[in-house]
């Protein structure tokens, strides 16, 4: 495949029409990924859902509510020098302020 001969990028305005409290959670999720310089990506059905629905108008038909997304992990020499024990503690503090939030 030639590169760039089937990619389009498309941008699609979803303001005011994402399910409530969906965009709050992607903001509790992107202020601690961005605090920590770690890049995420929304994946799975809400991403299909995204942009099927709102970029096609294709119907939602989904059996659960749930929130994918891949969050990439840098291996241990990448984590600021923190031991292994150090990093995985910061992870937890970290995980249940953003569970309370959600």
């Amino acid at each position: 495949m030639q590169q760039g001969s089937f990619m389009k990028t498309t941008s699609l305005n979803v303001v005011g029409k994402l399910l409530e409290g969906l965009v709050e959670l992607y903001q509790i999720i992107s202020s601690h990924t961005d605090a920590l310089d770690i890049p995420y990506l929304v994946v799975g059905a809400t991403a299909r859902d995204i942009i099927l629905h709102h970029g096609f108008g294709a119907a939602i038909e989904r059996g659960t509510r749930d929130v994918d997304f891949s969050i990439r992990v840098r291996p241990h020499q990448h984590s600021g020098g923190l031991a292994p024990n150090e990093s995985e503690r910061r992870y937890w503090l970290n995980y249940k302020t953003v569970a309370k939030n959600s």
